[in-house]
């Protein structure tokens, strides 16, 4: 599970990297309109580190079944998410302030969405790839 910790970690901190060089890029002001496309490139970094969790545990284990896949899915969702929320409410209050007024929310309301996205999000993406990976022991009959 610590694995489980540590991936979910870089998967929120690359995601809210991401959200704060699109911004530097000039993609939440200047370029809004290209920065709403490029949002959705992020999807990388959780599908990449469900693989990396899922295939990990797959290797120590043998086999994923869904006793072992899923709290390791719902780990690396969490931590995501709270690293994320944490990027979040620095881009907010620090770095792009103005946002939340462009955006018609407030920051609070900014970061909860946020989380709750990231989170649900998170868990779908996490039981997608692990249905994906999932492998299941079949006997074979023997004559």
């Amino acid at each position: 599970m610590r694995e489980g910790v540590w991936i979910g970690l870089g998967v929120g901190v690359a995601t809210g990297l991401w959200m704060w060089a699109e911004y530097a890029l000039g993609l939440h002001t200047v370029h809004a309109d290209v920065g709403r496309m490029t949002g959705f490139f992020s999807i990388i970094f959780p599908v990449g580190g469900m693989v990396l969790a899922l295939r990990s545990l797959r290797t120590r284990c043998g086999t994923l079944t869904f006793r072992t896949g899923a709290p390791l899915v719902l780990m690396v969702s969490t931590v995501a998410t709270l690293a994320m929320a944490g990027m979040s409410t620095i881009y907010i209050h620090w770095l792009n302030p103005g946002w939340s007024a462009q955006a018609g929310t407030t920051p609070t309301g900014f970061v909860l969405g946020g989380a709750l996205a990231a989170l649900i999000g998170g868990i779908a993406v996490g039981l997608i790839v692990f249905a994906i990976l999932r492998t299941r022991n079949t006997k074979v009959a023997v004559r």
